[in-house]
């Protein structure tokens, strides 16, 4: 099985977040997603789970050589710093 991500792009009103990302991930190897703050590593992985629309691109799963749409059933997305909805307070 593979990940296929191909021509994905995003922008937040001017600001190119990513623009063109293409990659293929491997089932069985363990890859890094390295950056500074603000370089578009969330952003990635928020379009990939589908809890942000893409300008463009798609991401794909790949098995038996039949690529398909990636479904949300398909993603298990954790945040090492948990946003929690604005609506929540301390108390």
């Amino acid at each position: 099985m593979k990940l296929i991500i191909y021509g994905l792009s995003k922008t937040f009103a001017k600001k190119e977040v990513l623009k063109d990302v293409s990659y293929t991930f491997d089932q069985g190897e363990v890859y890094a997603l390295l950056g500074r703050n603000g370089a578009g590593k969330t952003t990635l992985f928020k379009l990939i789970n589908e809890s942000l629309d893409k300008d463009s691109g798609e991401v794909l799963l790949e098995e038996d050589g039949k690529r398909n749409p990636i479904d949300f059933k398909d993603v298990f997305f954790m945040v090492s710093e948990p946003e929690l909805p604005k609506f929540l307070t301390g108390r």
